[in-house]
Order: structure tokens, then sequence, then C-alpha cells
């Protein structure tokens, strides 16, 4: 079951997502997040993001050194 917490940053992901217009076309498109999250609160969050919307997403968080 997702929490509360990650499903209110899911729906603001989602909604800058569309504010930025961006559009999922038939080539991989690749983005990058970067994160002062906790790693497994924003995993869940991020693998279902690469799903839904067909996205390469590679995260970088706070203690990243790459």
């Amino acid at each position: 079951m997702i929490s509360h917490q990650v499903r209110q940053i899911s729906s603001a992901i989602t909604a800058v997502f569309l504010g930025w217009g961006i559009a999922v076309a038939d080539t991989p498109k690749t983005l990058t997040v970067y994160s002062g999250r906790d790693e497994e609160i924003m995993r869940p969050l991020i693998e279902k993001a690469k799903k839904d919307l067909g996205l390469n997403i590679e995260v970088r968080y706070g203690y990243s050194q790459n």
C-alpha cells in the first residue's frame, strides 16, 4: 500500500510534468531527478513514473557522488 506522503509527491510530480507539457514519444527520453528525499520513499514513485510515462528516469539523491 502506497503511503499518503508518496501519493502527494506523485501528484506534485505529475502536475509538474503536465505543466511542462512533457509528451512521451516513441523515442525513450531520460529525465534526471535530483532528490533530497530518502531513497526508500522515492523508489516506488520513480518506478511508477518510469512505467506510466515511459521515461528513463535517473535519480540523484542528496548523498550521491555521481
